[in-house]
Parts: C-alpha cells; sequence; structure tokens
C-alpha cells in the first residue's frame, strides 16, 4: 500500500476548525506527546481487536468531550497539541491524521477530535527503515525483505494479528526505553523515594538445653521504592533515618510537655 497525500489534506480541513495559540516549551509538548502516543497505540491496539475491521488498512477512533461526562483519556491531550500546532509534525511520523473535529459542545452533541492510523504504510515504513539500517551495517537483509514481501501477500486477517503483536511490542520498547531514561537520570540525580514501608512475620527457633527448646522469633524489614526508576531499598534492621526522626519527634513532643509543666509552674 503506497502512502497517499488525502490523509494530510484532511489534517489540514480539520485544523481549520481550530483556533491555533502560540506554541508551548518543549519539555512539556514532549511530555504530552509521549503521553499521546501510548494512548493511541491503546485504542489503536482495541480497535484491532474488534470486529469492525475492512481490507483498507486504515484505523480510527473518536476521543470526545461530552457536556455531561468527563473527557475521553487523551482527549485533553490532543486538544492541547492541536492547538498549541504540535499535533500533526509528531502525529505524522507514525502515520496518525487529524481527520475530523467538532469543537463547540453541549447537551446535545459533544465536541470530539476523530483520528486515523494508516497502519499499513506505517508498518512498511518502518520495514524499509529497518532495510535501510540492514543496508548501512553491511548485515545480509535478504531473509528481512523475504518477510516483508510475505507479510504483503498474506490476508488481512493474518496482516492484523501481526500488527496486534507488532503493537504489543512498541508499547514494551516504549516501556523499556523510558524505565532505561529514568534509570540513568536516578544514576545522576539520586532517586526519589517514597515514604518506608514495613513488614513482621514470626518463625518457628529450636535451640538446645537439656534437650530441645522452640522459641517465636519475630522478624522485621523495611523499604522503600523509588518513584522514578522503580529500584527498591531493603533493610533488614530499622534505618537511621527513620531513628533520627523518631528521636527528634520525642524531643519535640518532650520539650512540648516541659514548657507546659514550665508554665504551670509559674502560674501557681
Amino acid at each position: 500500500m503506497k502512502y497517499d497525500d488525502q490523509f494530510f489534506n484532511l489534517s489540514t480541513e480539520a485544523y481549520t476548525k481550530v483556533e491555533l495559540s502560540a506554541n508551548c516549551e518543549n519539555e512539556e509538548i514532549l511530555k504530552k506527546q509521549s503521553q499521546l502516543l501510548k494512548i493511541l497505540l491503546k485504542r489503536f491496539q482495541a480497535e484491532l481487536k474488534s470486529k469492525k475491521l475492512n481490507n483498507s488498512g486504515i484505523l480510527k477512533v473518536k476521543f470526545q468531550n461530552s457536556f455531561s461526562q468527563e473527557s475521553d483519556l487523551g482527549y485533553n491531550e490532543i486538544d492541547e497539541l492541536v492547538k498549541s500546532n504540535n499535533f500533526d509534525a509528531f502525529a505524522s511520523q507514525y502515520c496518525f491524521y487529524l481527520k475530523d473535529v467538532e469543537y463547540n459542545c453541549d447537551e446535545s452533541l459533544p465536541a470530539y477530535y476523530e483520528i486515523i492510523w494508516d497502519y499499513k504504510t506505517y508498518f512498511e515504513q518502518l520495514s524499509m527503515q529497518q532495510i535501510n539500517i540492514t543496508n548501512q551495517s553491511n548485515i545480509s537483509n535478504n531473509e528481512f525483505i523475504k518477510a516483508i514481501n510475505d507479510f504483503q501477500q498474506l490476508p488481512i486477517k493474518y496482516q492484523i494479528d501481526i500488527l496486534k503483536s507488532f503493537v504489543q511490542s512498541v508499547e514494551k520498547g516504549k516501556n523499556s526505553n523510558e524505565h532505561d531514561i529514568a534509570v540513568n537520570t536516578c544514576l545522576k540525580e539520586g532517586h526519589l523515594f517514597d515514604e518506608w514501608k514495613t513488614r513482621s512475620w514470626p518463625t518457628k527457633e529450636v535451640y538446645w538445653d537439656a534437650g530441645p527448646q522452640e522459641y517465636i522469633d519475630i522478624h522485621k524489614t523495611w523499604w522503600r521504592t523509588c518513584m522514578r526508576c522503580g529500584y527498591k531499598d531493603v533493610f533488614n534492621h530499622e534505618p537511621q533515618e527513620l531513628i533520627d526522626a523518631r528521636k527528634a519527634k520525642y524531643r519535640k513532643s518532650r520539650i512540648k510537655k516541659l514548657e507546659s509543666e514550665l508554665k504551670k509552674l509559674k502560674n501557681e
């Protein structure tokens, strides 16, 4: 399936319905685009699993903002990126296009953004990129090219199965990449730990004193987890941080109590 400029034309027509604003900061835009990519992949993955498929290689989903209900997940991200003129260039990389827009919202009709995915073109483009990488690396690509040709000759139902697996792989790769970025950030800046948690459990132990004697031993562990990379910090004894915090709390309570007693003595 060859690329068709009609989707760019659809996006252009859709943009005429929206008032564009100035661009936001790059870091904020990249974060929104990353969030939206995840949402789009999940929505289209659900569409791939449905039975409403045709042989065109095109899927479409609608993100709505109802007057009386919460907006669909992804609507706000699309809205912000479209209005800041940061949707089209980003989305076209993945062959996502803005098909239609309804900007007004009232009690009878919701506002919405309708997105289409030319998934066959995207898959073919991705395959060709891989071929180019393979060529540049001087690695034999005969098997890869054959696999692409075989894919294009398969009936649509088998192509859909392959696309389902592909979407899952993209999501897995994206999550792995985000985890790697988080790990590298923590190496440079340190972890962002949540609150300490603790757990106790008893075990039966045996010691010898004129024969076997049984007693209960209480074990305890403390841990906290990095909210960025997921690293778990585990101690088999109470961390010094908690000991210091407990002592400080006791001192504060003791001082308050002594000040209260001193005040009473002064008033006698």
